[in-house]
């Protein structure tokens, strides 16, 4: 749908619209997720295992689609306009 989305703005906010949500209850494991995260006091204050960092690269993948999301409502409202 984000692919499509350069042809046809709905498909795009729609697709990021999902992407948003996706990532959101994805980021939300790595905090709720037991022994993920090693809160320490130190130089590094997160140590986190191999399960932290792949739920850590979630973080980018929200902001992409929430500024996919931001640049293409103005595009949808104006052809649903139209």
């Amino acid at each position: 749908m984000l692919a499509a989305g350069a042809f046809i703005p709905v498909l795009s906010a729609l697709g990021s619209l999902m992407g948003v949500v996706t990532f959101m209850v994805t980021w939300s494991f790595f905090f709720t997720t037991p022994g993920v995260v090693k809160w320490s006091i130190s130089t590094d204050p997160m140590a986190w295992n191999l399960a932290g960092e792949f739920l850590f690269k979630d973080i980018v993948l929200l902001c992409v689609c929430a500024v996919l999301l931001l640049a293409s409502l103005p595009q949808t409202i104006t052809r649903l306009r139209a």
